[in-house]
């Protein structure tokens, strides 16, 4: 499966100044998403993330500001400050929350080195009839990686799985229970509110009949990464306070959930 580079400018890093100790502190991945044709435009672009991440900072923030860590076209790095009142969010029809946050605003966009993902990429319904989209095929998902994030520069990692069930039913989070896909790539660190992709692939059996991809895009915006699925396990260290496993089994939020709270 080849990603291409410009994939990774999709995604900005937050960070946050904490009441205690030193900062900035990083919080975890928001991704940039705009419409046809302001992709190439750049009049104004959505920052998405998941709400939790936001509640976190909002939590632990000194200021209540998130500050957005993006990569100039000059090589340098920068904040921009956006206040925690700045982000929206959104009820469901059960009245719970939607663990998505949205900042929709104008940013020095002829000097931010990014590309924002085409809102028309979306894995909607309709996307995943079409391309018969199911268990098993490839997913990718560009994030921050707090082991190694860059010093100089925004470094996102790539990490890819497959899609490993759909959202039939409502799964138990540690958000609450919601409809999401669950996916095969062990989520880490940074990695919450990581935009997430399923790759076609160059030929497709559609319809019982293989089809080259040649014409078609090769990779669909499927979700965001909301969290994964912890285990508690039961060890020496167990005596003093709960440890977990993570199974390797991430949630994505469905790019349908994403479009009802930017409006679309």
């Amino acid at each position: 499966m080849q990603i291409p580079d410009e994939l990774r400018k999709c995604v900005a890093f937050l960070f946050y100044i904490p009441r205690e100790g030193n900062g900035p502190k990083l919080a975890g991945t928001a991704f940039w998403l705009a419409s046809i044709p302001d992709v190439t435009t750049y009049s104004f672009s959505y920052l998405v993330t998941v709400r939790h991440v936001i509640a976190g900072i909002q939590e632990g923030s000194a200021d209540d500001k998130v500050l957005i860590r993006v990569n100039m076209k000059d090589g340098s790095l920068q904040f921009l400050e956006t206040h925690v009142s700045d982000w929206l969010f959104q009820l469901d029809e059960s009245a719970s929350w939607i663990d998505v946050a949205t900042h929709r605003g104008f940013y020095p966009q002829d000097e931010i080195d990014f590309l924002p993902i085409p809102i028309e990429l979306a894995a909607t319904d309709e996307v995943i009839k079409k391309y018969e989209i199911g268990v098993g095929d490839e997913i990718f998902l560009p994030g921050l990686f707090s082991g190694h994030f860059g010093r100089e520069r925004n470094l996102p990692i790539v990490r890819a799985g497959n899609i490993a069930q759909f959202p039939e039913e409502p799964v138990r989070t540690s958000y609450g229970s919601t409809q999401v896909f669950l996916v095969e790539s062990r989520s880490i660190g940074g990695l919450s509110g990581s935009p997430v992709f399923v790759h076609l692939g160059t030929s497709r059996v559609l319809g019982g009949k293989t089809q080259l991809m040649t014409a078609e895009p090769r990779f669909w915006w499927l979700g965001l990464i909301q969290g994964h699925w912890d285990e508690e396990v039961e060890t020496q260290k167990s005596l003093v306070g709960k440890e977990y496993v993570n199974l390797g089994i991430s949630f994505v939020i469905p790019t349908k959930k994403i479009l009802e709270v930017i409006g679309r």
